[in-house]
């Protein structure tokens, strides 16, 4: 009110109210700049929740994609696998793990399969594991890559099943990890055992 009963006493009326205008301009200029942002903010986060949400069938396109169902099956169950014995997210996994996730191409690629595969892909995981790697931690094509390095830092493969072209496997190194988890499971279940036996009359 005061700024409008200064405008009618103003000796130059029409310049005292261009910049009136010109400060409500710049107001709603700032309101309006302030609003995109929260909205393409909003925006990334919605891209990101989404990248979430696609990055494992996508990995198991770029890994498996030419083994079909079946290996691409093997190869999420790995995921699955590697998740729980290195106490990662799933998520975690496949970024670190996977170089398929990497590849900055993978959104093309992924778009160039058949639409059946793909559809494939994002089933699997909403499906139950099958248990076809029998434990497997690890999977290559040894026939034309052969054994990784880094298995052979850990003393050599374990080969656990054959997939198409992948050999599913836990290294040497892995297996007495394992080994020792199951014997102290076998050691706290029988003493459970024996327990409840000494409690019987």
């Amino acid at each position: 009110m005061k700024c409008q009963r200064n405008l009618l006493h103003a000796k130059n009326p029409g310049e005292k109210l261009r910049q009136l205008f010109r400060r409500r301009g710049a107001l709603f200029i700032f309101v309006f700049g302030v609003a995109s942002l929260l909205l393409v903010k909003s925006s990334i986060l919605k891209a990101n929740n989404v990248a979430d949400k696609v990055n494992i069938p996508y990995t198991l396109i770029g890994e498996a994609v030419g083994e079909g169902r079946e290996g691409m099956q093997a190869v999420y169950e790995v995921m699955l696998n590697q998740s729980k014995f290195f106490n990662q997210p799933l998520d975690e996994v496949v970024r670190t793990k996977y170089a398929a996730w990497k590849r900055p191409d993978l959104e093309d690629f992924v778009y160039k399969q058949p639409q059946g595969l793909v559809e494939y892909a994002h089933d699997i995981v909403n499906e139950q594991p099958t248990g076809v790697t029998n434990g497997a931690l690890h999977f290559e094509n040894i026939k034309k890559f052969g054994i990784p390095d880094y298995a052979k830092k850990e003393g050599g493969i374990v080969p656990l099943a054959t997939i198409g072209n992948h050999t599913f496997f836990i290294t040497k190194r892995e297996q007495g990890i394992i080994n020792k988890k199951n014997q102290t499971l076998v050691k706290d279940t029988l003493a459970i055992a024996r327990g409840k036996n000494a409690n019987r009359p």
